[in-house]
């Protein structure tokens, strides 16, 4: 649980601190500043590299750290031709919840508790997570 909580504070963290350039990559953003047409990836990059004003605190898709560090450093066809849902940092999360799923069933198989504790123990924690994750999605929405 503990290992889910700290990734998930560390993502919020960085998509809320972490300065990111004031440009959205979206493909509707990109025609509005550069014109109509279909804008090579040079013209884009050059775009991306003028910007030099930032934001940070941003979560809308184009305009947030995981999408700007999938620009900058994920090669090949992305999703959306700038960022990817599944890209580098939007990773971090998955593996933490993967994770946490593993050390569960690890726990469950345990001859530690009687299984009506573990029951007991997993709702009580499934409670408080959704508890938690619905006063959170206040401030960091999903």
């Amino acid at each position: 649980m503990r290992h889910r909580r700290v990734a998930a504070r560390g993502y919020w963290a960085l998509l809320t601190f972490v300065p990111v350039r004031d440009i959205a990559l979206d493909r509707a953003a990109i025609a509005t500043r550069l014109g109509p047409g279909h804008p090579t990836a040079e013209q884009v990059r050059q775009l991306y590299d003028g910007t030099t004003a930032t934001v940070t605190g941003r979560y809308e898709p184009g305009r947030n750290l995981a999408n700007h560090l999938d620009y900058r450093f994920l090669p090949g066809a992305k999703y959306d031709l700038y960022w990817d849902p599944e890209g580098l940092l939007s990773t971090l999360p998955a593996i933490a919840t993967c994770l946490l799923g593993v050390m569960a069933g690890c726990w469950l198989r345990s001859g530690v508790r009687t299984d009506r504790q573990k029951l007991k123990r997993l709702l009580v924690a499934g409670v408080l997570c959704l508890v938690l994750g619905y006063f959170w999605g206040t401030e960091f929405p999903s």
